[in-house]
């Protein structure tokens, strides 16, 4: 029994020094939680006639919340890798005093309904490239870029009245992706991003709306 245990705890001290050694620009394979500023930017079309550009866009359905992921480092050189991530995330639709013109109606605007609780659920992939910088002994600092897909899985729909509201909206949407981290302790890494919509989230002949985010990522490498 003595020697069974002996022989798992060596096997655990030989898993975590694998763990923990998994450090600059190496190959590894790491899971992350990364906590999310998102928000849409809308603009409405319709407005032009009344207000300047400025005016007429406007940020809404501003939400936190969190989201997992799966990372992989694949080193090119010394200095740059490949830094793939597939992750789950969700964000918050539009909020309730948002507006819009109706042209039936001359001089006329009105709220777009009561949709503030609104969730879209994506799949999202990134295809970046990462750069270590020269900083130090070791290569722990890095910047890394590149562009996200994310794919709409399902919104909830039973939580606003006028699906009309969506007309136009793109299950799958490109975004450009800028940030810098670090490896810190044993294992662990830190990231701070910040992405944009390349293409519409949701265009029609009302208003045209993109998502941003500032996001904060924890990391732990596995191997």
């Amino acid at each position: 029994m003595k020697i069974k245990i002996a022989i798992l705890s060596i096997s655990m001290l030989v898993f975590s020094v694998n763990v923990f050694a998994q450090k600059g620009n190496r190959f590894n394979v790491s899971f992350f939680t990364k906590g999310n500023y998102h928000a849409f930017s809308t603009h409405y079309y319709k407005l032009d006639d009344y207000y300047d550009y400025n005016e007429n866009t406007e940020v809404v359905g501003v939400a936190l919340n969190a989201s997992l992921g799966l990372a992989a480092n694949v080193p090119l050189n010394k200095s740059f890798a490949f830094y793939p991530r597939l992750g789950y995330t969700k964000i918050r639709g539009l909020v309730e005093d948002a507006y819009s013109f109706y042209p039936d109606v001359p001089d006329t605007i009105r709220k777009l309904g009561n949709i503030a609780e609104t969730r879209f659920y994506f799949i999202t992939t990134d295809f970046l490239l990462k750069y270590y910088l020269p900083l130090g002994k070791t290569k722990k600092y890095y910047l890394y870029g590149g562009l996200r897909t994310d794919f709409l899985l399902w919104d909830d729909e039973v939580l606003y009245n006028n699906e009309s509201i969506f007309e136009g909206m793109n299950d799958f949407n490109l975004s450009y992706v800028g940030g810098l981290g670090f490896d810190f302790w044993k294992g662990f890494y830190f990231n701070l991003e910040y992405s944009n919509n390349i293409t519409n989230f949701i265009k029609n002949d009302r208003y045209l709306i993109r998502y941003f985010s500032v996001s904060a990522s924890l990391g732990i490498y596995v191997f």
